[in-house]
């Protein structure tokens, strides 16, 4: 048995899409139409992260109605924005929340990479009692995998009474 060396080429990325066309597709290509296939890969990618995340926020809704009581789990409902985008996810806390989105705005390639020193992306959450904004960064590990990084940087407790601002 031979020993393959095989390296991974995404759909999404320049090289995997170089290689869709000179394999399924057998004209000539230019790029910009590998630069248009490469825009509706990400939309689409990212579609289906933010499918992934409303089930997973659903998901974590109803079993926290199933959870055992001895563990004390407690949740709520964020509401994530960032610029004209708006995702309700139920997480333990807004930290997660912005995790979760980050993961969404890194498929959709907005997130900026923490290395780089790179301008961060501000996300805001919301909950019925507070309203927090965080920097939101990626950072590429050494194997390859991503992490998101957070930091919040405002946040305002609301009144719990009134439902406004102090």
């Amino acid at each position: 048995m031979r020993n393959v060396r095989t390296t991974r080429a995404h759909c999404y990325a320049q090289d995997g899409l170089d290689h869709h066309y000179r394999t399924i597709h057998k004209h000539p290509v230019t790029s910009a139409d590998i630069k248009k296939a490469k825009s509706l890969m990400v939309e689409k990618h990212s579609n289906e992260t933010l499918l992934c995340l409303k089930k997973l926020s659903v998901n974590n809704k109803s079993k926290i109605g199933q959870a055992n009581e001895s563990v004390n789990y407690v949740s709520s409902d964020f509401e994530v924005t960032f610029e004209d985008i708006l995702l309700t996810l139920h997480c333990r806390n807004a930290q997660d929340a912005a995790k979760l989105f980050g993961v969404y705005l890194y498929h959709r390639g907005l997130l900026c990479s923490y290395e780089k020193g790179s301008n961060p992306k501000i996300v805001s959450v919301m909950s019925v009692d507070m309203n927090v904004k965080f920097n939101t960064w990626y950072h590429k590990k050494s194997d390859g995998s991503c992490e998101i990084i957070v930091e919040a940087i405002y946040k305002k407790m609301l009144c719990g009474y009134c439902k406004v601002f102090p």
